[in-house]
């Protein structure tokens, strides 16, 4: 009873270093991947918190420019509602999440002049309605090309995405930590088996195969549940786009235990095949022997 309750908490263990192996694999690749990020981030600049950040970083770059708070103030907020910066506000969300997700321990910045230039004449509308009066269009280029960078990550700073951040670390040290529980309690369940180790072996290898497979098959449903034809919010479709972003690590993994599975199961077969042969050779020889000893 005892040994029977130990290997039910080992294949529990088992099957918890499996579920966590699975997640912190697809998480890092997730978290590794900028431009998988910056996918998912371009829908997030329709959002009303990515419009308020945007509205006031203009306010303040148009104050320290000269013009008048008020103004600067109005002008912002019907810019940011205007459809002429929805696509500069796309590209500047996702190249503020490349820059984010970035290799190395340098500076990581954005030139937000050369992404704003674009959309020079729907700020200059919008200055010369908040103002009352008209602004010529080369004073407001002028003012854009001289916006400092964007500084995403200053120098020595760690990355909060990306290969190298610290998410990345802790995911790759946790997925270490669950592969090497799995071969140990693997190893302990195979070695402790009332069946043959093959068989133990086995069972194991399609555990894996089918949890990563049920993983990979969630992955996929949750990728078309948050999909944004019906018209999804912003945020499902950023995370319809991490769903279905690395879907293939999994599924890999499933491939890699299923073929191992099969191979233990022919290595099986095998095995069972030659001790039938070498019974058969055997039972015919003691039947040749008891032919010789009758005739003698």
């Amino acid at each position: 009873m005892r040994r029977k309750f130990v290997r039910g908490v080992a294949g529990w263990i088992f099957g918890l270093a499996v579920s966590v192996f699975l997640i912190s694999m697809w998480g890092r690749s997730v978290v590794s991947d900028g431009a998988t990020l910056a996918q998912a981030a371009e829908p997030l600049a329709a959002t009303n918190q990515v419009a308020a950040i945007v509205s006031n970083w203009l306010r303040e770059e148009m104050i320290d420019a000269g013009f008048p708070a008020d103004a600067a103030r109005t002008a912002a907020d019907d810019l940011v509602g205007s459809p002429g910066l929805a696509g500069a506000m796309g590209r500047l969300t996702v190249e503020v999440t490349r820059a984010a997700a970035s290799p190395g321990p340098g500076e990581a910045v954005v030139d937000a002049a050369a992404i704003l230039l674009p959309a020079v004449p729907d700020l200059t509308r919008a200055l010369s309605m908040a103002t009352g009066s008209p602004i010529d269009e080369s004073s407001v280029a002028a003012a854009v090309s001289s916006l400092d960078p964007i500084v995403v990550v200053a120098e020595g700073q760690s990355r909060a995405v990306g290969p190298s951040s610290t998410a990345a670390s802790r995911l790759g040290v946790a997925s270490v930590l669950a592969l090497s529980t799995m071969f140990v309690v693997g190893w302990a369940l195979v070695a402790t088996t009332d069946e043959e180790r093959l068989v133990e072996l086995r069972k194991l290898l399609n555990r894996v195969a089918l949890g990563a497979l049920s993983f990979t098959v969630m992955l996929r449903l949750g990728s078309w549940v948050l999909s944004p034809r019906g018209g999804r919010a912003p945020v499902s479709e950023a995370m319809s786009v991490i769903t279905a972003s690395k879907w293939m690590v999994p599924f890999i993994v499933s491939l890699s235990a299923g073929t191992l599975a099969l191979a233990a199961h022919e290595t099986k077969r095998a095995l069972r095949r030659r001790r039938s042969k070498l019974g058969e050779t055997g039972e015919a020889v003691v039947s040749a022997a008891d032919t010789v000893e009758r005739a003698v």
